[in-house]
C-alpha cells in the first residue's frame, strides 16, 4: 500500500475502495449490489489485516456521504476504530501516528451522527480533453486578476501540442487524458505569430532552485466545459513533433497540482512560471538534454538539504540571481534564517552539503556588523573562479520590521526558495 500521508484518502487502498464504490453507484447500481460486488472486488483487502481496516474505513465514510451506510459496515468500521486500525503503518514514525489517531476520532465522530439523505448520483458525462491536433500551436491572452502579481494581464503565451497521455488511477477503472504541451519562454505583449518563435527557448515547469530536474512539458486537462477558454485562445499554425515519447509511468500525478500536470481552469496560474524563471539561464547538451548550471547545482542542493530541517525556516537569494542580471562573474547571495539555538547545526548543515558537491577550497569568516547576522564567504573546487558563495545566516530572532524587499525592485530584492514561517518581507512596487 502506497501512502503520502495520515488523511483517511492518503493512501491508495482507500482511494481504491472509494472509487470502486462510487463508479458502481455511477453506473446506477443499488445500494446493495454495489456492496455485493465490492465485497467481492477486495475480497483480499479484506483478509489482508493492513489492508483490511482501511477498506472498512473507506467503504463506511463514503456510504456515509451517500446517504448510503449499511449498519453492517457502520459496525466494521467502528470496530475497526476501536482496534487502531491502520496504525502499524505508523510505527516507526517520529508522532507515533498522531494524525492517523485524529483521522480515526474524525471518522467516528462522523459514523456516530446521523447520515445525510440519500443523494442521487449520476453518471458522469465524459468531456473530451484531447482537442487539439498533435502539432497545433495556440496562443493564450491572459485576462484574469491573478495575472497582475505576475505582470501577464493581455500579454499572449504559446502553446505546442506535442503528444497525448492516458493516465489510470484508483483501480484503474477511471481514465484522466492530458494533453502534453510545451510553452516558448515568452510572454508577447502584442498578437504573435510562428516566426516570432523562433530562436525562442521553452519554459521549465520547474522552480528554478528547489528541484534537480526540469519539467520541460506539462500535462492539460479539462473536467468542465466552461474551464476551456475558447475565447482567449487563438490558433498559430502547427509545428510537426517528432513521435512522442510518453512521460514515464507517474510522472503525471492525477489529483495533484504539480509541475506536470494542470487542468484549464488553472492554466493563467502558469504566468508564475514566467516570472520565476525570468533572468535565468539553463542549458542544453549536444544530445538536447538539459544540463544544470553550476549555480543551479548549487543552489539545488542546498535546497533539498535544508528544507527538511526543522530549525531552519527560510532560504532565500539575493543579488544577482534575485534581480535576474546574472553574468559570468556573479557571485552566489544566499541567505538562511534559522531558529536562534541551532546555530552550529545551521552553519555545519550548508557546509556538508557544499562539501557533497565538491571540496570547499577557499572559507571566509567575516564578523558581520549585526549581531544576529552570521556570514561566511565560500568557493568550491572544480567551479568558475568567479562563483563565489555569500552565505549569510540570520537568527530567527532578528526584528522583521527592520528589513524588507520589493518584488521587481531592480536592487532591493530577493528570490525566495522557501519561507515555512513568513521570515522574509516581501514587498511590492
Amino acid at each position: 500500500m502506497g501512502a503520502w500521508g495520515s488523511g483517511l484518502y492518503a493512501n491508495d487502498t482507500t482511494c481504491d475502495v472509494r472509487d470502486a464504490y462510487m463508479k458502481l453507484l455511477q453506473e446506477q447500481l443499488s445500494n446493495e449490489d454495489a456492496y455485493a460486488q465490492i465485497l467481492a472486488k477486495f475480497a483480499d483487502y479484506i483478509d489482508d489485516p493492513d489492508d483490511a481496516p482501511l477498506f472498512w474505513f473507506a467503504l463506511a465514510d463514503t456510504q456515509w456521504k451517500a446517504g448510503r451506510l449499511l449498519p453492517e459496515v457502520k459496525s466494521k468500521a467502528l470496530d475497526w476504530i476501536d482496534k487502531g486500525g491502520g496504525l502499524s503503518l505508523w510505527e516507526e514514525s517520529e508522532s507515533g501516528g498522531a494524525g492517523w489517531r485524529k483521522t480515526l476520532d474524525k471518522l467516528r465522530a462522523k459514523l456516530e451522527t446521523e447520515q445525510p439523505k440519500e443523494k442521487r448520483v449520476r453518471n458522469p458525462v465524459k468531456i473530451e480533453s484531447n482537442l487539439w491536433s498533435d502539432g497545433d500551436v495556440y496562443a493564450y491572452q491572459f485576462h484574469k486578476e491573478f495575472d497582475g502579481r505576475f505582470g501577464a494581464p493581455g500579454k499572449y503565451m504559446v502553446l505546442h501540442k506535442i503528444g497525448v497521455e492516458h493516465q489510470y488511477y484508483g483501480d484503474s477503472s477511471t481514465t484522466v487524458t492530458y494533453m502534453i504541451v510545451r510553452v516558448f519562454d515568452k510572454l508577447f505583449d502584442e498578437f504573435p505569430t510562428l516566426l516570432d518563435l523562433q530562436g525562442v527557448r521553452l519554459l521549465p515547469f520547474s522552480h528554478p532552485y528547489r528541484e534537480q530536474e526540469l519539467q520541460m512539458q506539462m500535462g492539460l486537462t479539462l473536467y468542465k466545459k466552461k474551464d476551456y477558454p475558447a475565447e482567449y485562445l487563438t490558433f498559430l499554425g502547427n509545428i510537426p513533433v517528432p513521435e512522442y515519447t510518453p512521460l514515464p509511468h507517474g510522472a503525471i500525478r492525477v489529483g495533484m497540482l504539480n509541475s506536470s500536470s494542470s487542468t484549464w481552469f488553472n492554466i493563467n496560474h502558469w504566468s508564475y512560471y514566467f516570472n520565476q524563471w525570468q533572468g535565468i539561464s539553463y542549458e542544453i547538451d549536444a544530445s538536447g538534454e538539459f544540463k544544470h548550471t553550476q549555480r543551479r547545482i548549487i543552489s539545488c542542493k542546498l535546497a533539498h538539504t535544508l528544507y527538511p530541517l526543522s530549525y531552519i525556516h527560510a532560504f532565500w537569494l539575493e543579488g544577482a540571481d534575485a534581480t535576474g542580471i546574472v553574468d559570468e562573474y556573479s557571485d552566489l547571495d544566499f541567505w538562511v534564517d534559522f531558529e536562534d539555538e541551532y546555530e552550529e547545526q545551521a552553519i555545519a548543515a550548508v557546509e556538508n552539503a557544499l562539501s557533497e558537491i565538491a571540496e570547499i577550497d577557499y572559507k571566509h569568516i567575516i564578523r558581520h556588523e549585526h549581531p544576529k547576522i552570521r556570514q561566511r564567504i565560500y568557493h568550491l573546487a572544480g567551479t568558475s573562479e568567479y562563483l563565489m558563495i555569500d552565505f549569510c545566516w540570520q537568527l530567527h530572532s532578528r526584528q522583521r520590521d527592520k528589513y524588507s524587499y520589493q518584488e521587481n525592485d531592480p536592487i532591493e530584492t530577493a528570490r525566495i526558495i522557501f519561507d515555512k514561517a513568513g521570515a522574509v518581507i516581501m514587498g511590492y512596487i
